[in-house]
Protein backbone atom coordinates (compact mmCIF):
# COMPACT_ATOMS: atom_id res chain seq x y z
CA UNK A 1 0.00 0.00 0.00
CA UNK A 2 1.09 3.54 -0.41
CA UNK A 3 -0.44 5.48 2.19
CA UNK A 4 -2.54 3.32 4.70
CA UNK A 5 -5.96 1.71 5.46
CA UNK A 6 -9.18 1.99 6.98
CA UNK A 7 -8.39 0.43 10.24
CA UNK A 8 -12.05 -0.71 10.43
CA UNK A 9 -12.19 -2.46 6.74
CA UNK A 10 -10.78 -5.68 5.90
CA UNK A 11 -7.84 -5.67 3.57
CA UNK A 12 -9.72 -7.14 0.75
CA UNK A 13 -12.46 -4.69 1.19
CA UNK A 14 -10.21 -1.30 1.05
CA UNK A 15 -11.35 0.56 -1.53
CA UNK A 16 -8.12 2.34 -3.83
CA UNK A 17 -8.50 5.49 -2.69
CA UNK A 18 -7.81 4.06 0.78
CA UNK A 19 -5.14 2.26 0.14
CA UNK A 20 -3.46 5.31 -1.94
CA UNK A 21 -4.52 7.86 0.08
CA UNK A 22 -5.98 7.25 3.54
CA UNK A 23 -4.15 7.63 6.35
CA UNK A 24 -4.60 6.25 10.11
CA UNK A 25 -3.26 8.82 12.30
CA UNK A 26 -4.30 7.24 15.60
CA UNK A 27 -2.22 4.47 14.54
CA UNK A 28 -4.84 2.10 15.53
CA UNK A 29 -4.77 -1.72 15.30
CA UNK A 30 -6.43 -2.66 11.93
CA UNK A 31 -9.01 -5.08 12.35
CA UNK A 32 -7.04 -7.92 10.73
CA UNK A 33 -4.52 -7.60 13.53
CA UNK A 34 -1.73 -6.95 10.82
CA UNK A 35 1.17 -4.77 11.50
CA UNK A 36 0.86 -2.53 8.71
CA UNK A 37 3.66 -0.98 6.61
CA UNK A 38 3.44 2.20 4.82
CA UNK A 39 5.34 4.98 3.16
CA UNK A 40 3.52 8.48 2.69
CA UNK A 41 3.63 10.20 5.52
CA UNK A 42 7.10 11.82 5.98
CA UNK A 43 9.23 11.54 8.99
CA UNK A 44 12.83 12.55 10.29
CA UNK A 45 13.13 8.75 11.40
CA UNK A 46 10.87 6.06 11.33
CA UNK A 47 7.74 5.81 13.14
CA UNK A 48 7.08 1.79 14.78
CA UNK A 49 4.37 0.91 16.94
CA UNK A 50 3.24 -2.61 17.73
CA UNK A 51 0.40 -2.01 14.71
CA UNK A 52 2.45 0.45 12.07
CA UNK A 53 5.40 0.80 10.46
CA UNK A 54 6.21 4.63 8.96
CA UNK A 55 9.31 4.06 6.66
CA UNK A 56 8.83 7.51 4.75
CA UNK A 57 11.94 9.71 5.73
CA UNK A 58 11.77 12.39 3.04
CA UNK A 59 13.59 11.56 0.18
CA UNK A 60 11.75 13.48 -2.09
CA UNK A 61 12.48 16.07 0.43
CA UNK A 62 16.22 16.27 0.37
CA UNK A 63 15.42 13.66 3.48
CA UNK A 64 16.69 9.81 2.89
CA UNK A 65 15.07 6.73 1.48
CA UNK A 66 14.86 3.81 4.50
CA UNK A 67 14.96 0.30 4.38
CA UNK A 68 14.18 -2.01 7.33
CA UNK A 69 15.49 -5.63 7.92
CA UNK A 70 12.65 -6.85 9.94
CA UNK A 71 14.10 -9.63 11.50
CA UNK A 72 17.20 -7.19 13.21
CA UNK A 73 15.48 -3.95 13.39
CA UNK A 74 18.18 -2.51 11.02
CA UNK A 75 17.94 0.36 9.25
CA UNK A 76 19.96 1.51 6.04
CA UNK A 77 19.20 5.13 4.75
CA UNK A 78 20.80 6.45 1.56
CA UNK A 79 20.25 10.17 0.44
CA UNK A 80 19.21 11.40 -2.85
CA UNK A 81 22.89 10.98 -4.21
CA UNK A 82 22.99 7.30 -3.10
CA UNK A 83 25.03 7.75 -0.04
CA UNK A 84 24.98 4.92 2.56
CA UNK A 85 24.41 6.75 5.91
CA UNK A 86 24.45 5.28 9.35
CA UNK A 87 23.47 1.41 9.27
CA UNK A 88 21.47 2.01 12.47
CA UNK A 89 19.38 0.10 15.14
CA UNK A 90 16.50 1.98 15.78
CA UNK A 91 14.64 2.57 18.37
CA UNK A 92 11.66 0.31 16.79
CA UNK A 93 10.07 -1.42 19.40
CA UNK A 94 6.58 -1.85 19.54
CA UNK A 95 4.90 0.91 21.93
Amino acid sequence: MHAGVNPKVPLNLQTDEDLMWSFNKTLTAHVSGKRLITGHMPRTIPKVTKYFIGLDTGIANNGYLTCLELSTNQTIQADKHGMIHQDQKTALVAS
